[in-house]
């Protein structure tokens, strides 16, 4: 059966339009037609066969506002990135909406490991004109890509850098992830299932960057590096005494290291896993897991300072 709704999605005319015309809908639409996962699979479908064979650009919105028009090859964007909305995001949407609340108290926001742009996106759309966005991604493609997007619609207060964040300032070998882009990282923990392609990109340190931006006082910083983790915090030792917030996707390798505990312990900080949309505080790493949830929240708050930082919000602390 499965084989044969293949067929006839692939013999379907007007593929190339029927895309486009999917991820220009306004994103309420989006929110209600593809939050049924067959409709989702026949886009994704579509994709993944059209980009095989003749590559092209599309324009999307993201479904994060109406007001975003941005372009993508579609080589390199997912079908959520064309059809899908933050609320669809599994492990994202509760970052998403943390950091939309947290920033409200900051003055900047630092994307590292911007990958297409989403946070950097999202976060200029849905916070105050003069908050001040940073962004690094060392793909070169996906930084040009967001570069030329945000000059396209004007964007103000936002600085990138072709760069990855690690241990030591200085240059280094970047993999590429080949079979999936978002997994690319300074790191091989995929090249036995993944095919990665070595490339030489410049690394800066966070507490390198923090001095040459002046950065101080409230800010908030997204970290999704793909088992790069510990890099990120060797390279920001000075930073993170101080840092008022770090959401921070931590993977297998950099957890059985022990990098929670040592976050906590080390830089006296507060640790909240982000499930869904529940903050639930953990004083030390007690492995709890939920599937596709990656993310936590670091920051000084008490669950109670913490549920007013949050205020009128999906989220709750647990």
């Amino acid at each position: 059966m499965r084989t044969l709704a293949r067929a006839v999605i692939a013999g379907m005319p007007f593929k190339k339009q029927l895309l486009r015309a999917g991820a220009s809908l306004p994103c309420s639409v989006k929110s209600r037609l593809f939050s049924h996962s067959l409709l989702l699979r026949v886009f994704s479908f579509l994709l993944f066969r059209l980009r095989t064979t003749a590559p092209f650009s599309i324009r999307t919105n993201l479904g994060i506002s109406d007001d975003i028009d941005i372009e993508l090859p579609s080589t390199l964007a997912s079908p959520l990135n064309l059809v899908g909305t933050p609320k669809l995001y599994r492990g994202e949407r509760g970052p998403l909406l943390l950091a939309q609340q947290l920033v409200r108290h900051c003055h900047a926001f630092v994307d590292v490991g911007a990958h297409i742009g989403y946070y950097t996106y999202f976060m200029k759309s849905r916070s105050r004109s003069d908050l001040d966005i940073y962004y690094f991604e060392p793909d070169p493609n996906f930084y040009d890509i967001i570069r030329w997007n945000l000059a396209r619609i004007g964007a103000r207060n936002v600085l990138g850098f072709n760069q990855a964040i690690g241990a030591a300032s200085g240059r280094a070998e970047f993999f590429v992830d080949l079979d999936d882009r978002s997994m690319s990282s300074l790191l091989t923990e995929h090249a036995a299932v993944h095919r990665l392609q070595a490339t030489t990109v410049e690394v800066v340190t966070f507490d390198e960057f923090v001095r040459s931006a002046g950065l101080t006082g409230q800010y908030l910083v997204k970290v999704d590096i793909e088992n790069a983790e510990w890099a990120f915090v060797e390279g920001a030792r000075m930073a993170l005494k101080s840092m008022p917030y770090l959401i921070l996707e931590i993977l297998g390798p950099a957890r059985s290291r022990g990098l929670i505990d040592h976050l906590i312990q080390t830089f006296g900080f507060r640790c909240y896993y982000i499930n869904g949309v529940r903050l639930e505080h953990m004083s030390a790493d007690d492995q709890r897991y939920n599937p596709g949830e990656w993310n936590f929240l670091f920051c000084r708050e008490s669950p109670e300072h913490l549920r007013e930082r949050i205020g009128d919000s999906p989220l709750h602390v647990a």
